[in-house]
């Protein structure tokens, strides 16, 4: 049971990933190994980027909000529960 919950967690996780590179395109960028657990959203406007280095690793309910920038998040990054990272 523990293994088919796992499973279904990575599916959420590629399904965001998945979402945000169709919808970002170039805009979206990400390293190797990069984690973003449920409840993660990204809004960003047309002219920002948003990009993630090698082993980063967001918990739960994890929030990004890009206006008008760029962010660029390096690597061996962790967020922990309900952070949001605004620009």
């Amino acid at each position: 049971m523990l293994i088919i919950l796992r499973v279904i967690n990575r599916l959420k996780e590629f399904s965001f990933l998945l979402f945000a590179k169709v919808r970002y395109g170039n805009r979206f960028l990400i390293g190797r190994n990069v984690r973003f657990h449920k409840g993660a959203s990204l809004v960003m406007d047309d002219k920002s980027r948003f990009s993630v280095e090698n082993n980063f690793f967001a918990r739960d309910y994890f929030y990004i909000r890009i206006e008008n920038g760029n962010v660029e998040i390096g690597d061996n990054v962790f967020f922990n529960n309900f952070c949001s990272v605004n620009s």
